[in-house]
Parts: structure tokens; C-alpha cells; sequence
């Protein structure tokens, strides 16, 4: 499938502005959780934390590579 007016710049604008503060309160949330697990010393904790890191990166990596694109297409 595509993006329903993908085709528009402002469409893409406005899915890159939607990802990107999806992405920046998930990282917020994620160095809090990433405080609390340091402090905690638990290994499961660290394991859990790991997983969902990766996560969040991948998360992160759309509004990055959709920035990229708008940047490259000017």
C-alpha cells in the first residue's frame, strides 16, 4: 500500500512532523527508562530494555530517512 496523498509535499511534511514527535516522546520516555534500568542493576530489566530500544530506534529511523528524502528532493 501507499500513503493516501503521498504524492503531495505538504502530506509528506506532515507524516515526517507526526513520526518525528512520535519518535522524540518515545526517546524522552526511553532515557528516562534508561536512567531507572542503569540505577536498577537487574538483568531482566536490562534484557527488556534492550528489546525495546531497538524498537524505538527503528521508530526513530522514520522521520530520519523521510527528512533525508525531503532534504535530497530539495
Amino acid at each position: 500500500g501507499h500513503l493516501a496523498g503521498a504524492a503531495e509535499p505538504g502530506a509528506l511534511l506532515s507524516f515526517h512532523a507526526v513520526t518525528g514527535y512520535i519518535a522524540v516522546i518515545l526517546m524522552i520516555i526511553h532515557a528516562v527508562w534508561a536512567v531507572v534500568t542503569l540505577i536498577s542493576h537487574d538483568e531482566k530489566r536490562k534484557a527488556a530494555f534492550h528489546r525495546v530500544s531497538v524498537f524505538v530506534w527503528g521508530v526513530w529511523l522514520i522521520p530520519f530517512v523521510i527528512g533525508m528524502v525531503m532534504g535530497m528532493k530539495g
